[in-house]
């Protein structure tokens, strides 16, 4: 008789308890030491991170790479040279810095057209940042002119006991305007 025996169902049982208390522990240490494992990976993704943007930027160029080498740079190489036989590293050359630069016209173009609307629409909010305040200052004004028992519980600093829970403080606000709201205050 074989000590270790695949074929036995024991052997398979105690294989299947010996892998299911790893992933056990495993799981467990992974709970206990969830942040030093995340800074580690945080770590290896950021010094990681040059090699899978190379990685992404190939997968995204590499259709066009393949379509410039097929039908722009064979071709014409084999006409330049017709009793040479055309060399595949220059026209992959050839097509990959071709490639790049759509890439970068395409980029600065995107640029070109967005930063435009982007500058016009932050200055319209910077001109027009009074009118927005003076808009939501009339909204809170008329809420608390509709809803005067909310007025009061705004008007009175909040206080925070020991145990977290916030308590009304009794010293009102001292505006000399009611239009003006209170802002929350943290006493200790």
């Amino acid at each position: 008789m074989k000590r270790f025996d695949p074929k036995n169902k024991y052997f398979g049982w105690g294989i299947t308890a010996f892998g299911v208390i790893a992933c056990s522990i495993l799981f467990f240490m992974l709970l206990q030491h969830g942040k030093s494992i995340s800074g580690a990976i945080g770590t290896l993704i950021s010094i990681l991170s040059p090699i899978i943007w190379g990685m992404v930027i190939t997968y995204l160029l590499w259709p066009l790479v393949k379509m410039f080498q097929r039908k722009l740079f064979e071709p014409l190489l084999q006409k330049i040279r017709p009793k040479k036989p055309v060399s595949k590293s220059l026209a992959r050359g050839l097509s990959v810095v071709l490639a790049i630069l759509v890439a970068l016209v395409l980029i600065a173009a995107l640029v070109w057209l967005i930063i435009p609307q982007l500058y016009t629409s932050i200055e319209s909010i910077v001109l027009n940042s009074q009118q927005y305040y003076d808009t939501i200052t009339g909204w809170i004004n008329r809420f608390f002119e509709n809803n005067p028992e909310d007025r009061e519980s705004f008007r009175q600093p909040a206080r925070l006991g020991k145990d977290g829970a916030a308590a009304v403080h009794g010293q009102g606000c001292h505006e000399p305007d009611d239009r003006h709201l209170c802002r929350f205050a943290r006493h200790s």
